[in-house]
């Protein structure tokens, strides 16, 4: 993410998520069998006044009881 999806310059936001970072935390948590799937993309103009594409994905994950 770009930082400039939220309107307002001041609020405290991420700037997305890495795939690579969310599969180490989840195995590192015992979680397997990761899936990332793109389930959306929202286009809209950010405060920069360009439009933009953000991508919206699920993650799922599975873990032994």
């Amino acid at each position: 993410e770009d930082g400039f999806f939220h309107d307002d310059p001041a609020e405290k936001v991420h700037h997305g998520f890495e795939r690579e970072w969310l599969a180490e935390l989840f195995r590192l948590n015992g979680l397997r069998e990761t899936s990332y799937n793109r389930i959306h993309v929202i286009c809209k103009t950010n405060r920069e006044g360009r439009n933009a594409e953000y991508p919206v994905f699920l993650v799922t994950a599975s873990h032994d009881v």
